[in-house]
């Protein structure tokens, strides 16, 4: 379906199975779409888990993971997938200011690459790299 295939979601709550590891947390959406799951994909699962710091984690249960790691994890489920768009709730909101950095600069070059993010945030940095800026205010948004 359209969005299962073009849309990527990190959700405040995370959405990851707390039993399993990072790593099948990351390619059951694959097994979801009988997506072929081979080295290249490993390949590009395993750059973005450095990317974000947590290739070393990789095996690791979910249920061991802090808060801003289990976000992270989400965050890497999403850019995995290489959705068109990728629709964000907060996804700095449990990370420190070096992690909240490393996200951005995922988002930005996601960005350069053509991808549509969409990020709900009230992280000032997130929102003054934002190309367009909306605000919600009374019930009405607007462009900023």
């Amino acid at each position: 379906s359209f969005r299962s295939e073009k849309i990527g979601f990190i959700f405040q709550s995370y959405q990851l199975i707390e039993s399993i590891s990072i790593e099948d947390n990351l390619l059951i959406p694959f097994l979801y779409m009988n997506a072929k799951i081979d080295s290249k994909l490993i390949d590009r699962m395993n750059k973005i888990l450095k990317d974000i710091n947590l290739l070393e984690m990789k095996n690791k249960p979910i249920k061991l993971l802090s808060g801003g790691e289990k976000q992270r994890v989400a965050i890497a489920r999403a850019i995995l997938k290489d959705s068109d768009i990728i629709i964000a709730d907060e996804p700095t909101g449990n990370l420190d200011g070096e992690n909240s950095q490393i996200i951005l600069d995922a988002f930005l070059n996601l960005a350069r690459l053509n991808k549509a993010v969409i990020v709900v945030t009230h992280n000032p940095s997130l929102f003054s790299s934002a190309d367009k800026k909306f605000k919600l205010e009374g019930g009405k948004l607007c462009l900023c």
